[in-house]
């Protein structure tokens, strides 16, 4: 009985951790997005569609976090050990789904909002390609993400292979979103060279 008692503690806190924390990472990188565009598109008609997106991203976390904590019911079974509570509360096919689908979507949308941005640039072809290459990285998260869901729900479906795949795509993502960050420009490394000679 101890036994059992302790498994079913241990289970509630890892699924409390694990669980919220792939999602939570996810949408926090979300947010860091928006935040930065909100601030690149001041001023112009963008911005409507920035804070739109932001709202309808903060809205499909709910729903993702609904997903995860509501997925099997009743709510006990979630770290239930003994008995086995079933596949729809161990496995929980339904969570891919929707988190990887409100996942897609919301990245989709958010890697729409550069693009008119450089199109409308008064620059030469060249440049704006350049600049496009840029959103490169975005479309790798989202490959990332319909790579894990097909690998996770592949013919030997196991949580060992579920959670490979959602850190390499969290390590996808957190790259991707601090790529232009980790990226200097130019300009800033002869401002520093020039200081240190």
């Amino acid at each position: 009985m101890v036994r059992i008692f302790s498994r079913t503690w241990a289970s509630k806190k890892l699924i409390d951790h694990f669980r919220f924390s792939y999602a939570l990472l996810i949408w926090t990188l979300k947010a860091c997005i928006l935040f930065f565009y909100n601030r690149l598109t001041t001023g112009l008609h963008l911005q409507r569609y920035v804070r739109w997106l932001a709202w309808t991203t903060a809205l499909t976390y709910l729903v993702v976090f609904l997903t995860l904590s509501c997925g099997c019911f009743p709510i006990q079974k979630n770290w239930q050990v003994m008995p086995d509570p079933g596949k729809q509360c161990t496995f929980k096919t339904q969570n891919f789904y929707v988190v990887s689908v409100l996942n897609i979507i919301t990245d989709t949308a958010i890697l729409c909002i550069p693009v008119p941005m450089i199109w409308m640039l008064r620059a030469d072809w060249k440049r704006k390609m350049g600049l496009s290459l840029l959103l490169f990285p975005g479309v790798f998260v989202i490959t990332a993400a319909l790579i894990r869901v097909v690998m996770s729900l592949s013919a030997n479906p196991s949580a060992l292979n579920v959670n490979r795949w959602g850190v390499r795509e969290t390590i996808a993502g957190v790259i991707c979103v601090n790529l232009p960050i980790l990226r200097p420009s130019k300009s800033t490394m002869r401002c520093v060279l020039l200081e240190r000679s």
